[in-house]
């Protein structure tokens, strides 16, 4: 079963936040250019994202992850 994938927005800090529907405890990891991954504590799983500034972006974002195929087909099927 595909996880969701919940956005949030923060308009007070300009805070653009992703992540998967569940995931246990995570940190935040600095990738550059005001973007963080949220990865999980115990297994390292990359489970979300975090844009600082990004209404203020001139440019656009590249996160560093990848989607299988499968993930992006699964997202397009209804029940």
């Amino acid at each position: 079963m595909a996880q969701e994938l919940i956005l949030e927005y923060d308009s007070e800090g300009d805070i653009l936040e992703a992540s998967s529907s569940t995931h246990g405890a995570t940190i935040a990891k600095d990738v550059g250019d005001d973007v963080w991954l949220k990865v999980e504590e115990d297994t390292g799983a990359v489970v979300g994202f975090l844009i600082l500034n990004f209404i203020k972006r001139q440019r656009s974002v590249k996160l560093p992850l990848a989607l299988a195929t499968s993930d992006l087909a699964s997202l397009t099927k209804t029940s």
